[in-house]
């Protein structure tokens, strides 16, 4: 993070961080929304399959030839087709949650700028947004809220 001349964040340092924040979660979401296309894509093909194969397996007499895909469990393709559809649900729901939180950063950076904050009130802001938005089970990397806290620790350990 860039410093002012002191070797201390500023307020645009904060500024900053929180429109990378942002930036990564939108970066997040895209590809969850490539996932979900996929997923959306094989749930219309497996469907597409099985009613075929049902509409088959009604056509066909029972003394006529067996279908290739006769070996196929319609139960089974259902039960993937389901599992699909709930990993579909969970990842929009996350999607939901990382675009709240992004457009959480980009309303924060807004205010930071918009605002007379000086760099320590900046941080107690950014500390309190991520913490309050559990910001911290939202990305891979360390966020503020959690180098605070780590901080923090050391100090009562010593």
């Amino acid at each position: 993070m860039p410093t002012d001349d002191t070797g201390d964040p500023t307020p645009e340092d904060y500024v900053e961080y929180c429109q990378t924040q942002a930036a990564l979660l939108a970066g997040r979401i895209e590809t969850m929304r490539e996932d979900v296309d996929e997923l959306l894509a094989d749930v219309e093909a497996e469907t597409a399959a099985v009613r075929e194969e049902l509409d088959r397996a009604q056509t066909e007499s029972p003394t006529g030839p067996a279908s290739p895909d006769a070996g196929r469990d319609p139960e089974a393709d259902v039960e993937a087709i389901e599992a699909k559809q709930e990993t579909i649900r969970e990842k929009q729901a996350a999607m939901e949650t990382y675009r709240d939180l992004a457009d959480g950063y980009a309303d924060l950076a807004e205010r930071l700028l918009d605002d007379e904050f000086d760099a320590s009130e900046a941080l107690v802001e950014v500390v309190r947004f991520e913490t309050e938005r559990d910001a911290p089970a939202c990305f891979d990397r360390t966020t503020l809220a959690e180098t605070v806290a780590d901080a923090a620790e050391d100090e009562q350990s010593e």
